[in-house]
């Protein structure tokens, strides 16, 4: 897992672009990862094919650890366990007892392809096209699109790649009159369902 920036502890998979057996060529764009920040793109710098996913969609591991392997058709595949997080829980301190270290299950990793080297330190790319359907909106703008019940679809992202940020989601708030209504909190909990 990439360390973006000095702050950033860990990150949560959010989803693989790449399979297991997959051919990756450098630069391929592997996973797209969520950080307390911002969601990035994360490039692969090797060749190869990715022979196993060690962290799934939707978990969230420390920066540096392992997320996959990169190698041969025939590599010895290296026994690694992984310590999971949840979604906002710093990394241990030095000084703190250390967490036991939670095995992993292999993520649809076909018997023939054994697995080689750990993907390390990816750079993040941002020109790759955005993903066909898929909504680019920043954690934070999501959470108060969440917040004030309202689909980010039909916002305008003014961020990087028409990415949705909090403050386009704030204007098209106060372009619709949202802060004249009075909206009571089982209409907002009924919406939201």
């Amino acid at each position: 897992m990439p360390k973006f920036g000095q702050m950033v502890e860990e990150s949560t998979i959010l989803s693989w672009q790449k399979k297991v057996g997959d051919k990756i060529a450098t630069g391929d764009i592997m996973f797209e990862i969520e950080t307390d920040k911002a969601n990035m793109e994360v490039e692969s710098f090797l060749d190869g094919t990715l022979l196993k996913i060690l962290v799934a969609e939707g978990q969230t591991v420390a920066v540096q650890t392992p997320v996959a392997f990169i190698g041969n058709p025939g590599d010895t595949i290296p026994e690694v366990k992984i310590e999971l997080l949840t979604p906002g829980e710093k990394r241990a301190q030095a000084d703190a007892p250390a967490r036991a270290a939670v095995p992993v299950p292999l993520v649809a990793e076909p018997s023939h392809i054994p697995v080689a080297t750990p993907v390390a330190t990816p750079t993040v790319t941002t020109q790759a096209a955005p993903i066909p359907g898929r909504v680019l909106i920043s954690p934070r703008a999501a959470r108060l699109a969440r917040t004030k019940v309202i689909d980010p679809t039909s916002i305008k992202g003014s961020g990087p790649r028409g990415r949705i940020v909090e403050k386009d989601v704030i204007a098209y708030l106060d372009k619709h009159g949202y802060a004249g209504l009075h909206v009571t909190p089982a209409a907002l909990k009924q919406a939201a369902q």
